[in-house]
C-alpha cells in the first residue's frame, strides 16, 4: 500500500477518535474519494479534518455549480442550453431546491472554519454522509438518468 495512503488511514483514525464522529472510514471513501484527493495533493494534511471537510464541500459544490446550469444555462453554451430544456419548471423549481439543500448544508463548513468547533465539524462529517445517501443522490441519480436519456433521444 502507498505509505501516503497508509499515513492518511492512521491519521484517520486518530482523527475519527478527537471528532467522535460515527461515519466510517469506508462511508467516507466511497462518497468523497478522500484517498485520491490525499495523492493529488500529495500529502496528508496537519489539519485533516479540515481538508476533509474541504473535499466534502467540493462534490456539493460542484453538483451545486451543474444544477445551476440547468436552471440559469449560460447562453453561449450549447450543452447547458440544451440541458436546460430538458427539465420542466416544476422539475427545475426541484432542482433550486437540491441547491438551496446542498447550500444550506455546505455553508456550515465555512461556520467550523471560523469557529474551530469540532463537534460541529464531526456533525458535519456524518450529516454529509447521510445527506448524500439519503437525500441528494438519490435525487440527483432520477435526473442525470433524464439527461442521458434526452441525449439518447436526441440521436434518432
Amino acid at each position: 500500500m502507498n505509505k501516503l495512503i497508509e499515513e492518511y488511514k492512521e491519521k484517520f483514525k486518530k482523527m475519527k477518535e478527537e471528532l467522535g464522529f460515527k461515519s466510517t472510514y469506508e462511508d467516507i471513501e466511497n462518497i468523497f474519494f478522500i484517498e485520491d484527493f490525499i495523492q493529488s495533493e500529495g500529502f496528508v494534511s496537519m489539519t485533516l479534518s479540515r481538508a476533509v471537510c474541504r473535499r466534502i464541500c467540493d462534490l456539493f459544490i460542484g453538483w451545486s455549480n451543474y444544477l445551476h446550469a440547468l436552471v440559469v444555462p449560460n447562453p453561449n453554451h450549447m450543452i447547458n442550453l440544451t440541458e436546460s430544456q430538458f427539465f420542466s419548471d416544476a422539475e427545475k423549481h426541484e432542482l433550486i431546491n437540491l441547491m438551496n439543500q446542498i447550500m444550506a448544508h455546505t455553508s456550515l463548513n465555512n461556520v467550523i472554519g471560523q469557529t474551530k468547533d469540532k463537534k460541529i465539524e464531526a456533525v458535519f462529517i456524518d450529516d454529509s454522509v447521510t445527506f448524500w445517501i439519503k437525500d441528494l443522490n438519490p435525487k440527483l441519480i432520477d435526473f442525470t438518468k433524464k439527461i442521458h436519456n434526452n441525449w439518447k433521444e436526441k440521436l434518432k
